[in-house]
C-alpha cells in the first residue's frame, strides 16, 4: 500500500512537472512571436507599408489615413523622413494571464520640434516679405530643416500591449504607439488641427455676433 502511494506521488509530480515545462515552452514561443511582431510593425513603418502595420493590430485602425496623403509632396517628404530616421530596440516580453506586453525603445526625429522650426521659419519669411508670400516654398523650408546635421531626436520607452484573439496574441491598437513611431507627429498633427478648428469656431462666433 505504501509502495503504491509512493508510485502515485512520483507519477503526480512527474505529470505536473511535464505540464509546467510544456506551458513554459509554449509561453516562450508566444513571447518570441510577439517580439517578432513588434519588429515587423517597426520594419513595416520603415518600408512605409502601413497596411501591413494595421494588419498586425487587433482592430486594424488606419491611424494614418487622414495624415499621410500619397502623392502630396509635403506628406511624402515628412513620412519618408520619419521612416528613414526610425530606430528601435525590442526588449522583453511579459505575459500575465490574459495580458501581455513587449517593451521597446523607439527613437525618431522630434517632429514637434522640427515642424515648430519649419513654421517659425515660414512665418518669419512671410513677415520679412509680405508681398512675396505666394512664392514662399514650404517644401524647400522642410527640406532645409531635414538636412540639418543635428536634428533633435525624440526618445520613447514604448509599451506594445497585446490581446489574445482566437488563441493568438495580436498588438492592441493604440494611438500612442503610432505617436512614438512617428516621433510625436501624431501629437503635432492633432494639436494643429484642434487649434485650427478652435480658430474657425471663434471666427464663426464673431461673424454671427456682427
Amino acid at each position: 500500500m505504501k509502495l503504491f502511494k509512493k508510485i502515485k506521488t512520483v507519477l503526480t509530480v512527474t505529470v505536473c512537472f511535464t505540464a509546467l515545462t510544456a506551458l513554459s515552452g509554449c509561453h516562450e514561443e508566444e513571447k518570441a512571436q510577439m517580439q517578432t511582431d513588434v519588429v515587423s510593425f517597426c520594419d513595416d513603418f520603415k518600408a512605409m507599408d502601413f497596411d501591413s502595420m494595421y494588419a498586425l493590430t487587433n482592430d486594424q485602425t488606419k491611424y494614418f489615413n487622414d495624415i499621410y496623403i500619397p502623392g502630396a509632396e509635403e506628406s511624402e517628404i515628412l513620412f519618408q523622413a520619419m521612416a528613414d530616421n526610425l530606430e528601435y530596440e525590442v526588449g522583453e516580453c511579459e505575459i500575465d494571464g490574459s495580458n501581455a506586453t513587449v517593451n521597446a525603445k523607439i527613437s525618431n526625429v522630434d517632429m514637434n520640434v522640427l515642424m515648430g522650426d519649419v513654421l517659425n521659419d515660414y512665418f518669419d519669411q512671410c513677415e520679412a516679405s509680405p508681398d512675396n508670400i505666394d512664392n514662399i516654398n514650404i517644401i524647400e523650408i522642410i527640406n532645409n530643416h531635414l538636412s540639418e546635421p543635428d536634428l533633435q531626436r525624440r526618445e520613447a520607452d514604448t509599451v506594445f500591449n497585446f490581446v489574445k484573439e482566437d488563441g493568438k496574441w495580436v498588438i492592441e491598437s493604440n494611438v500612442m504607439v503610432y505617436d512614438d513611431i512617428t516621433g510625436g507627429y501624431m501629437t503635432y498633427y492633432f494639436q494643429v488641427n484642434m487649434a485650427a478648428m478652435s480658430n474657425f469656431a471663434d471666427s464663426e462666433t464673431t461673424t454671427a455676433a456682427e
